[in-house]
């Protein structure tokens, strides 16, 4: 039997965290580094395929990553710095929300959703120095515990995340970012109904369509099949295109299956639209 197949080769510049899988869902130890794809015979690389890469985000658990063109590195790096300096120069004049592309987004979460990028993209440093700006300004409290949060999920410290995370939520529920990530470290350590309970305080007064889908993930996992399908459905109802996701829409379908209904079609939520 011949073994082939194409891997990565000649890693680089490796940088070791923590976080949660976008594939498995598993929380756990991630790593990013820059390589160049290789066919191989047996495990010797014989054929470059394409360029130099950057990987990150590879999972522990899963092997899976994420993978950009080594060129678009340092562009990729500064449009996300940038909106993150534009996000907190907003923040240290006392705004929650920064102008992007011509609407107004919310500080906290322009930030939360580039730290991930910035740290496997070798940030370290600058992740720090943002944090401990937050952390000196009292008006800042609220983004200084949500980021700190981050941080420490990033470093494997889960105990401290929580802190922060519920920390925030008692100051605002004006970002659902904590609250997400509250619950993403009560499934890691399978506190199931702490993540409802959270998640039923935050959607009685967010319309926040992506907690839906993660409400329908905790029923799921904690067993509660009849109550995963009402959440699916109103996932569905909040964000349409999700239902024409085929991985999304097939879990709503063995759950329904469980329950012994009929699946709704993806067409009865609304039109496709790219998800």
């Amino acid at each position: 039997m011949i073994i082939y197949g194409s891997r990565v080769y000649g890693k680089k510049d490796l940088i070791a965290y923590f976080g949660t899988c976008e594939k498995c869902g598993v929380y756990g130890p991630q790593r990013s580094y820059s390589g160049r794809r290789w066919g191989h015979v047996y495990w010797l690389p014989l054929i470059p395929m394409g360029g130099k890469l950057q990987i990150f985000h590879e999972c522990k658990s899963c092997k899976q990553a994420h993978s950009l063109p080594f060129s678009d590195v340092e562009s990729t790096r500064a449009r996300f710095k940038g909106a993150t300096d534009r996000a907190l120069a907003a923040l240290l004049a006392g705004r929650n929300t920064v102008d992007v592309d011509g609407q107004p987004a919310d500080c906290v979460n322009e930030i939360g959703g580039a730290l991930d990028i910035l740290l496997a993209f070798g940030e370290r440093n600058y992740i720090k120095l943002l944090v401990a700006a937050l952390r000196q300004q009292p008006n800042c409290e609220y983004a200084h515990r949500v980021c700190e949060g981050l941080w420490a999920e990033f470093e494997g410290d889960l105990e401290f995340a929580e802190e922060h995370f519920r920390s925030a939520l008692r100051i605002s529920n004006r970002s659902t970012l904590p609250a997400a990530s509250l619950v993403r470290l009560y499934m890691h350590g399978k506190k199931y109904d702490a993540a409802e309970a959270v998640l039923e305080k935050v959607l009685a007064v967010s319309e926040d369509a992506g907690l839906l889908g993660l409400q329908a993930r905790v029923r799921t996992l904690s067993g509660d099949t009849e109550g995963a399908v009402i959440s699916y459905e109103a996932f569905f109802r909040a964000l349409p295109e999700a239902a024409f996701n085929k991985g999304i829409y097939k879990d709503y379908r063995k759950l329904c299956g469980k329950t012994r209904r009929e699946p709704l079609p993806p067409e009865s939520f609304g039109p496709q639209v790219p998800y």
